[in-house]
């Protein structure tokens, strides 16, 4: 999907919004009709005021709860992407930190992060949309890496500190990759979609005390509008590897475009300690 596909989604989102409150109105209103013609004030006072004043209460718990809402999914999107941003940083510093170890464990640690980073972008990150699951054959490529990391005998404390930086970096991207499958499996809560739907109806309720002109109109449809906006963010931050508003991973599309990987062959022949000055 587009960005006009985006688009054109959120203004569905706005549109239900708009139509809700106008159904609402116009249905609560042939329900409690005036009793003296149509002009809202023949309301009693009564009437009005405990209209007012059960719409005033009503909508400052509806409010609470989009913001309540949309601050947790913004926040939980965000986790995503920046956990994107370390993850990406930190299979760079192992592939280059196997690079300065040389032999064939460092070409077959390089090389099974090419191979990760390769198919995170090109097979796992459409799969995560559609399955919310991480793909198994990404996973053999970081776990390649991850056990030869740890199987390494270090020849010297520069060869251990190496060691156990790559180990330590990899623990951290392992735990990135658990967070991000259990972001994925989660999304926008039916329990609030609910409350939300039902707020957004009993919010308008109270405007049937007024006349069906061109002011209250523009009113309802400003409210279910802005309404209606804001259940589209919530919806899209609650559903970050899906449209809309869907996360690329451009930390490692980055990191492909610039070469990553290709330079695999390029590591020098481990010494043997022997043969160290």
């Amino acid at each position: 999907m587009s960005f006009l596909g985006d688009l054109a989604l959120m203004l569905l989102w706005i549109c239900g919004g708009i139509l809700l409150t106008f159904g609402t109105y116009v249905l609560v209103r042939k329900l409690l009709p005036p009793r003296d013609g149509q002009d809202g004030h023949h309301y009693p006072q009564a009437v009005r005021d405990m209209a007012t004043t059960t719409g005033l209460r009503i909508a400052a718990l509806f409010g609470i709860l989009l913001a309540l809402v949309y601050a947790q999914e913004l926040r939980r999107y965000q986790d995503i992407r920046d956990g994107l941003t370390d993850e990406a940083v930190a299979i760079s510093q192992v592939y280059f930190d196997a690079g300065r170890l040389g032999g064939e464990p460092g070409r077959t640690i390089r090389a099974a992060l090419s191979d990760y980073v390769r198919l995170l972008v090109r097979v796992e990150w459409p799969e995560l949309g559609k399955d919310h699951r991480l793909s198994g054959e990404t996973w053999d490529a970081f776990n390649s890496a991850q056990d030869e990391a740890r199987a390494l005998l270090p020849a010297d404390p520069r060869e251990t500190a190496i060691r156990d930086s790559m180990v330590s970096r990899l623990a951290s991207v392992s735990e990135l990759r658990n967070q991000r499958e259990r972001q994925a499996v989660d999304s926008m809560p039916w329990l609030f979609a609910i409350p939300a739907i039902m707020g957004l109806l009993l919010v308008t309720t109270p405007f049937f005390i007024y006349p069906p002109g061109r002011e209250v109109w523009v009113m309802l449809g400003a409210y279910g509008a802005f309404a209606g906006l804001i259940l589209f963010f919530i919806h899209a931050f609650a559903s970050p590897f899906g449209h809309p508003l869907k996360l690329a991973p451009a930390p490692f599309e980055r990191m492909l475009a610039g070469g990553f990987g290709q330079d695999v062959a390029k590591i020098q022949p481990r010494k043997a300690p022997n043969d160290r000055p």
